[in-house]
């Protein structure tokens, strides 16, 4: 008996560090350096760190020899570039300041780190990248405009973020880089009204439910007392209520609403193949 593979992944999914040094310990046959451990077999370890933004697991991982230079197998992205693409800034410090990670690299789409810091929208990288670790940005929005549509990822305002870059803007001043029109920003705006009205209108349906059925109820327990039922008159507007927002189709709206980074939805690689 011992641990699964399924297992591993799970801790390093939940980061838990502590767990993933005791199965390298006592299984070190079965947890080797740098295989591609996914369902597709395309992701290492480390990899999957880099993608959780699981930082502790990824200290104990290249403390016993997995290579942080070593790429997943779907887009040659490696560790720093899965870290930039998906947020986690504090892994490509640790990646970039203590293990000296390459800067130089390049995935299958010709692109480096501060590439994907910028197609993904992720700002304060991509700040750091340029102004801490000296990367060179393209010379033109547009390059990455064109990526974007490209790759088919969802669009911002790239031209703001580009000359926020240049203009060394700080991260915390930059505001958001959501497009005002013709975006998904219009659509989720649309439907958070939508829903809104939705739900008052399944509230209004389940009230008239909910009083008919207590009508009903009482005529049948109180039919041998001389009970006659009293008329009511059901309202045609609802006002609003505060428990609207504990709705879980509205707490959808609400979350997508908050994405104030141009609503930008990551794909989700491999997570659901081995969960």
């Amino acid at each position: 008996m011992g641990a699964s593979m399924d297992d591993f992944i799970h801790e390093i999914i939940l980061d838990n560090s502590n767990a993933i040094e005791n199965m390298i310990k006592k299984h070190p046959d079965k947890f080797k350096p740098n295989e591609y451990i996914n369902k597709d077999k395309t992701f290492t370890a480390l990899n999957l760190c880099s993608s959780y933004g699981s930082i502790k697991c990824a200290k104990i991982l290249i403390q016993n020899e997995w290579d942080i230079e070593l790429e997943e197998k779907k887009e040659s992205n490696t560790n720093l570039m899965l870290a930039c693409k998906f947020g986690f800034d504090e892994l490509v410090k640790l990646y970039t300041e203590k293990y000296n990670c390459s800067l130089d690299k390049k995935n299958k789409n010709n692109i480096d780190a501060l590439d994907i810091s910028v197609i993904y929208c992720q700002y304060k990288i991509a700040f750091y990248l340029k102004y801490t670790m000296k990367m060179e940005l393209r010379s033109e929005y547009n390059y990455y405009q064109n990526l974007i549509k490209k790759l088919n990822l969802n669009m911002f305002n790239v031209q703001k973020f580009y000359n926020c870059l240049v203009g060394q803007v700080d991260p915390l001043d930059t505001g958001s880089f959501s497009i005002a029109k013709n975006t998904n920003v219009d659509k989720i705006e649309s439907n958070f009204g939508k829903s809104k009205e939705i739900l008052r209108k399944e509230k209004r349906k389940q009230k008239r439910k909910e009083e008919v059925d207590t009508t009903n109820y009482n005529i049948v327990s109180n039919k041998n007392n001389n009970f006659t039922p009293y008329s009511y008159q059901i309202k045609e507007s609802c006002e609003d209520n505060d428990d609207l927002l504990t709705d879980p189709h509205q707490i959808d709206v609400i979350e997508e609403m908050k994405n104030q980074q141009g609503y930008i939805n990551h794909d989700i690689l491999f997570y659901k193949s081995y969960q």
